[in-house]
């Protein structure tokens, strides 16, 4: 069955493949379609007037995110803290590999936009040779951004070490950010940092930047590189809106199915 978000503001729409009928995932898909397609046009209304933020009427349904509320910082905690114990033995694993396969560092640091567009630099494993140049992912990304392709991974064109595609395939080498999340710079499920500054994005993009990014999303279980940069922002902007505790329980489920059908 396929679901889409269709907006009244002249936007794109996502589409995905839903789930059977009747199971968590097409209920919360239902969800998310009403709630976008109604704040869409408030959105969009409140942009053209220059009163982003504010109400005046029955319709009007902008809510002000909360960057990262007490429910959700408990959880990154202790989801972290935990994790990180429980990993300790396969990090171990993972760095004595890499030093294995490749000079260099085991881990890899990289410029993001976080919260408020504020810059941070996220802990990944290191799955690229020391010597490659990655200041391309910045161009990568801005091609994205407009020209309307899919979210396309460029790999193909990554000096990436021996054992390191499977890493990436698997997510495996974003697992460090578990720190981040530790230091309060990141969630355990929100938007993906992006490595594009907050002022390269369209006034209605911005709203992603109102919560703390995450390591997985609604973007990473509902589509991913199946979707458009659009279509992206589409579905972060819906889990800004839709952002409850049951929410983010059901993308940390559906992450692992979602990296295995990758």
């Amino acid at each position: 069955m396929m679901s889409e978000l269709a907006t009244q503001n002249g936007l794109s729409t996502v589409e995905w493949n839903a789930p059977e009928a009747g199971t968590t995932a097409e209920v919360i898909d239902a969800l998310l379609v009403e709630d976008f397609a109604a704040d869409a046009a408030v959105d969009d209304c409140e942009l053209s007037s220059g009163r982003e933020g504010q109400s005046d009427g029955p319709t009007s349904r902008r809510r002000v995110a909360v960057p990262c509320p007490g429910w959700k910082r408990t959880v990154d905690i202790l989801g972290a803290a935990c994790a990180l114990v429980v990993l300790f033995p396969v990090f171990v694993c993972i760095g004595v590999f890499i030093k294995c396969v490749s000079r260099g560092p085991i881990f890899y640091r990289q410029r993001r936009y976080g919260l408020g567009g504020r810059p941070f630099k996220v802990w990944k494993f290191r799955t690229i040779e020391a010597s490659h140049d990655g200041n391309d992912h910045h161009a990568h990304v801005a091609d994205l951004m407009s020209s309307g392709r899919p979210l396309e991974k460029r790999d193909h064109q990554l000096a990436i070490i021996r054992g390191g595609a499977f890493l990436r395939n698997f997510g495996i080498d974003e697992l460090p950010q578990l720190i981040n999340v530790l230091g309060g710079e990141m969630s355990l499920v929100g938007p993906r940092p992006d490595v594009v500054p907050i002022h390269h994005y369209e006034s209605w993009h911005r709203r992603r930047f109102e919560v703390l990014p995450g390591i997985t999303g609604l973007w990473q279980v509902r589509g991913k590189n199946r979707t458009t940069f659009s279509q992206m922002m589409q579905l972060d902007l819906a889990y800004v809106r839709r952002r409850s505790f049951w929410l983010d329980l059901s993308i940390l489920v559906w992450t692992i199915p979602a990296l295995l059908s990758d």
